[in-house]
């Protein structure tokens, strides 16, 4: 249950607790802008307990007596702004204490801002704290009286290509002696400002945070980490030193990296080092800096090593290969003052986690340098994964591992499609990912946030945005139907009713866009078309021959395309389903009416040779994703389902489905009863894995991105499939345990479900299947 700060007492209260610098301009709103706020508290004993809300606009870092704590606020979408609560008791100890707020304040500007952070009309820090001593609550925290604030504008946040989505995250900082140990409560803060407070009466109700809620997600989880070594040094420029004085730097910078000495870096050096993290990571590097006044730091972040083309651009192959590859990514630059010593380093440590499988350090030490250590705190949603699988196909076991990281990476505040490049949460992607984190860890605390940041995003027509929370307006109408796919698939996991009558409004509202746009055909008209082209994209995949059209079937150019038809039909059926489960009988029946009238308009109107599905009415092109959905949606009976995909799949004649599509064409495959046709294509992912790819490449297209979750389809495959474990009727009130052998021999494991976890074992001898398997007490299996 959400708590919500309403009404006018609490509003006053709310607005008594956001604080704000004095000294903020006008030009301060025009950039993005660092904040600091700090407060000194004394407690004569260590607090029996206390909390501390916090939340601030646009986005905060919280210390204790110099130790970071959690940042925030948890994503807000359009009509909701979320805050955390911090437990103090860890962290306050007898005597002075010291409560340190770094604030992120993004400007309007929407070239110059995250595309994901939303804001409100008035930058703001909210606490509100209260702590038990002596058996007595006591606010301690609340309004601006004891805060000090300063801005540091040594942080400045370059900007960065405008394509696909900018992150605004790139630092380019300088060393700054007045904020040396500003998180420790001995700092002399005489020179800061006192911070204000927003007065109730005077503020507009525009500028209100929305409803304010606590965040609905745990906590990010943060684990300090260690680089696993150095890759190589790759460049030297000296003035002074020679031989020796590279050969100690080599052999200082592996016990660096173990935390075991520093690494100095002689006057007139120029070092440039990769270093290896083992894995593709998301975290938040730390840097300390001892002297080193007037040399440059340069930090590079990257997925992976890259070769060139001989065209001028890039390939990717070997991910690991820095012998013959090369480093391109985002780089940090830090500019050393100088002032950093043992005790009190200077301290390079963005603002934002990084994403990055190899680090590329670039040091020109114009004094002597010292690099106290180097190392960073893992982040993301704290995934407690327990389902595990082991099939007769080993092969398959380092895909389930990259699998599952790649869903790690792409779980933080809201699920994102890759934390490397635009770290958006959009519908398509999140409906998958939330499928993998039900099988593996039963965790729904996510994915109901992420249906409310979708609900909220509502347009007047119905539409959804394709990615929420976001800036800008996007609208993709296929993925309106992935989030009708989203709120059915919690349906049957869940089995929350009050749940589903929330979010029905808006998927009846997204099936009134669909049917107010079908032609005279009864099939879905145009809604959208090429990616700028026309105000909505009607992407379906990045297929190879799609390239041209930003992912939508080339049929686009001479009318609608067919995929269209298939996803509302498909959105009409889930969404039957919904309304008979949410006691709306006749509102699900008339959907499969309307279901049944497209699937006759899309077999008159878009079969083609064979008794193939075009991708447009009457246009002779063809791809196995219409045959897909064909299978799913009803359209193709089984004996015409089976033998198309049979004729298309893996036969370049026809545009082939990406891993984006996968879960998709696995689920046709099995319904037809070709499941067994699925080992072959597994070896898009076995290709990754002897690539030494440690996460899931985004499409085997043009691989843009090394990290996309809704390619860890085994996550789904295996537990749900091979085992065989899924819900039966909504909630999991009954438990179905059929498993799909395929090209395996065997296959054991422990799945988790709403109800505990269910234990599956089966051989395949002779054309036998004998399970065996144990449920929790008072489950019901239904077996097949």
């Amino acid at each position: 249950m959400n708590t919500i700060i309403t009404g006018t007492e609490d509003k006053e209260a709310l607005y008594e607790s956001r604080i704000w610098t004095p000294d903020w301009q006008a030009e301060d709103s025009l950039v993005p802008r660092i904040v600091c706020f700090r407060k000194v508290i004394s407690s004569d004993s260590v607090p029996e307990n206390g909390i501390l809300k916090i939340s601030a606009d646009s986005r905060y870092k919280l210390y204790i007596n110099g130790r970071f704590i959690q940042e925030g606020p948890c994503k807000a979408n359009k009509g909701s702004w979320y805050y955390e609560e911090c437990r103090l008791k860890p962290y306050i100890r007898a005597g002075e204490n010291c409560i340190a707020v770094e604030v992120l304040r993004y400007p309007e500007d929407f070239g110059r801002r995250n595309h994901s952070l939303l804001r409100t009309g008035l930058p703001f820090l909210y606490v509100l704290g209260e702590v038990c001593l002596d058996g007595v609550m006591k606010v301690f925290l609340k309004g601006a009286s004891g805060w000090k604030c300063m801005q540091n504008k040594n942080i400045i946040f370059q900007g960065e290509d405008t394509v696909p989505a900018p992150l605004h995250i790139i630092e380019n900082t300088t060393g700054n002696l007045l904020m040396t140990g500003w998180k420790q409560a001995g700092f002399v803060d005489t020179d800061w400002m006192a911070a204000s407070e927003y007065e109730f009466n005077r503020m507009k109700l525009s500028d209100s945070p929305r409803e304010m809620k606590k965040s609905p997600i745990p906590h990010q989880r943060h684990v300090k980490r260690l680089f696993r070594g150095v890759l190589a040094i790759r460049c030297w420029e000296t003035k002074a030193g020679g031989h020796a004085g590279k050969q100690m730097v080599y052999r200082n910078m592996e016990e660096l990296l173990s935390g075991k000495s520093p690494l100095t870096i002689p006057a007139g050096f120029h070092l440039i080092v990769d270093l290896d993290a083992g894995e593709l990571m998301t975290g938040y590097p730390v840097m300390e800096i001892l002297g080193g006044k007037g040399s440059d730091i340069r930090v590079l972040y990257t997925e992976s090593y890259v070769y060139p083309d001989g065209r001028g651009g890039y390939i990717k192959g070997d991910r690991s290969c820095w012998q013959h590859g090369e480093l391109h990514g985002s780089e940090d630059q830090y500019h050393v003052e100088g002032y950093g010593t043992k005790i009190m380093p200077e301290i390079y440590e963005p603002f934002w986690f990084r994403t990055f499988r190899y680090v590329r350090l670039d040091v020109v030490a114009h004094t002597q340098l010292q690099i106290g250590s180097f190392a960073y705190m893992e982040t993301g949603y704290p995934l407690n994964a327990v389902t595990e699988v082991e099939t007769s196909d080993a092969s398959l076991k380092p895909v389930w591992d990259i699998s599952l990281r790649t869903l790690r990476r792409c779980m933080h505040e809201t699920y994102i499609d890759c934390p490397y490049y635009e770290q958006l949460q959009y519908a398509m992607d999140s409906r998958l990912e939330i499928l993998y984190t039900y099988m593996v860890s039963g965790d729904d605390r996510l994915a109901r946030k992420c249906m409310e940041d979708f609900r909220c995003s509502a347009h007047a027509d119905g539409m959804i945005n394709s990615c929420s929370p976001a800036l800008r307006e996007h609208v993709i109408p296929g993925f309106s139907i992935y989030y009708i796919m989203m709120v059915y698939d919690h349906m049957m996991y869940f089995g929350d009713r009050g749940l589903v009558k929330t979010h029905l409004p808006a998927i009846d509202s997204i099936l009134h866009f669909f049917d107010a746009r079908l032609d005279d055909r009864k099939l879905a008209g145009k809604t959208g078309g090429v990616n700028q082209r026309q105000n909505y994209w009607s992407f379906i995949d990045w297929t190879e021959e799609w390239q041209g059209t930003t992912g939508v079937p080339t049929a686009i150019r001479k009318g609608p395309v067919t995929m269209e038809s298939l996803l509302y039909i498909l959105g009409l059926q889930c969404a039957a389903a919904l309304s008979e489960f949410a006691g709306r009988r006749d509102t699900g029946a008339e959907y499969l009416a309307r279901a049944e009238t497209v699937k006759l308009a899309v077999k008159s109107c878009c079969t083609g040779e064979d008794g193939l599905l075009q991708d447009g009415p009457g246009v002779p092109e063809y791809s196995v994703h219409c045959q897909v959905f064909g299978v799913l949606s009803g359209v193709l009976s089984m004996e015409d389902g089976k033998r198309l995909l049979e004729k298309t799949v893996g036969n370049k004649t026809y545009s082939q489905c990406s891993v984006a599509m996968t879960y998709y064409l696995f689920r046709a495959l099995e319904k037809v009863g070709l499941y067994e046709k699925t080992d072959k294509l597994w070896d898009t992912w076995r290709d990754m894995v002897s690539k030494n790819m440690t996460t899931c490449v985004e499409n085997n297209t043009d691989e843009r991105s090394d990290c996309h979750a809704w390619a860890s389809v085994i996550l789904y495959e295996l537990p749900a499939v091979v085992l065989g474990v899924r819900p039966a009727e909504p909630g999991f009130q009954s438990i179905r345990i059929h498993p799909v052998p395929g090209a395996f021999t065997s296959a054991r494991g422990t799945v988790i479900t709403p109800g505990g976890m269910v234990r599956v074992q089966w051989k395949k001898e002779n054309g036998k299947l004998s399970l065996s398997y144990s449920v929790p007490e008072g489950v019901t299996v239904k077996e097949e």
